[in-house]
């Protein structure tokens, strides 16, 4: 004779506990709580969106697309190292980030890479732009201003926002530090 299975009862949906917003502990069910408790064990379907934990598969679906980001943005990258349009580290960096979202493995991968890892962990650690990199950007967007205004037609307000956005990226690049700094002893 098979052995008996034990089925727990099913609680009936107005009886069930809500969750606070620090959602990890039910609501009291008394009179004393305050009045969004109230109403939510009233409504349960005016439950405001900070006091529902999340379902699995929406944590599920953004670690999915933070995968995605991270390797669009790595495929971006690699392609970068071999095109000088595009910069490979800033979009490393992109992409170790969505890496950091989605999945430790693929962070840690990325971050102690071979090529690609010691210009993001020279940026992680001290904000630091190497000097071929700050020579590269720099000549690339004179470049492209000088493109803009010899040989097409912008018009004016386009051409000084381009070339505005230009300058604040150059300021950017040039005021990041071209080398570590080296640590001297403590001489006390």
């Amino acid at each position: 004779m098979p052995a008996a299975i034990d089925i727990a009862p099913v609680t009936p949906h107005s009886e069930r506990p809500y969750f606070t917003p620090d959602s990890g502990h039910p609501a009291p069910m008394d009179s004393s709580v305050s009045r969004p408790y109230n109403l939510a064990r009233r409504f349960p379907w005016k439950i405001s969106f900070y006091q529902m934990s999340s379902p699995f598969w929406i944590s599920r679906y953004k670690r999915w697309a933070y995968l995605g980001i991270g390797w669009f943005f790595f495929g971006l990258g690699l392609v970068g190292a071999f095109l000088p349009i595009l910069p490979t580290t800033p979009l490393m960096i992109i992409a170790l980030w969505a890496f950091s979202k989605s999945s430790d493995r693929f962070q840690h991968w990325l971050y102690n890479h071979s090529v690609f890892g010691p210009p993001i962990q020279r940026w992680h650690k001290f904000r630091v732009i190497s000097a071929a990199a700050k020579i590269a950007a720099i000549g690339s967007m004179a470049a492209s201003i000088s493109y803009l205004v010899i040989f097409t037609t912008i018009p004016l307000p386009v051409l000084l926002i381009t070339g505005g956005v230009m300058l604040a990226g150059a300021w950017y690049i040039l005021s990041k530090p071209s080398e570590a700094p080296t640590e001297t002893p403590n001489r006390s």
